[in-house]
């Protein structure tokens, strides 16, 4: 589910747009330094469930891919076989595991059907991953097999850049992150590159 829920709001009356930019750079390089040059065209987004967001919020929310509200029982059941195949098959350095990962999109719009957009900053480290032939890390209603004969090989840790341009789905493993408004991050992207 490619929302946000569980955020801490920041004194928005602090934060004015080098503030922001200050608290990103410090607090997401690895992220901004992956994207870099950033453009409004190469963003990480979300679906807030909160029409009124603040200017920044820092969300830590239990990952929720593994729970039947989210996607169903196919989903439940795809996330678990792909947990099983991801421990299995993958370097342990690089993995990102469905119990403790997030999805986000390269897509304004899809994120859109899941709240209002909201631009999405890891904080720290963070692992990713994603389909190599495929826009959706899950697509409700299509079978674990279905998925893996379509998505052919998960990208872990490269081109994040080129995923988000071709609005790829990606399934992000980071102990938080900020949840930017739009025009503030669309203000700021030149003060972060």
């Amino acid at each position: 589910m490619l929302s946000s829920s569980s955020a801490a709001q920041l004194p928005s009356f602090e934060l004015d747009d080098n503030t922001v930019a200050h608290i990103l750079r410090q607090n997401c390089s690895p992220f901004i330094d992956a994207l870099c040059p950033l453009q409004p065209s190469v963003l990480l987004w979300r679906g807030a469930q909160s029409r009124s967001l603040s200017i920044l919020e820092l969300c830590s929310p239990p990952s929720d891919l593994l729970l039947e509200e989210t996607y169903g029982k196919d989903g439940v059941s795809f996330f678990e076989y792909l947990e099983e195949h991801i421990t299995n098959i993958h370097d342990p350095s690089q993995r990102v595991l469905p119990s403790k990962a997030h999805i986000a999109t390269g897509s304004r719009s899809v994120a859109s059907e899941w709240g209002t957009p909201t631009t999405i900053w890891p904080v720290g480290s963070f692992k990713y991953t994603y389909w190599q032939s495929r826009a959706l890390i899950y697509k409700q209603g299509e079978g674990v097999s279905d998925t893996f004969s379509k998505g052919g090989t998960l990208v872990n840790g490269l081109r994040l850049r080129e995923a988000l341009q071709d609005g790829k789905e990606i399934m992000f493993q980071a102990s938080a992150f900020f949840q930017l408004r739009e025009d503030v991050a669309r203000r700021i992207l030149p003060q972060l590159s």
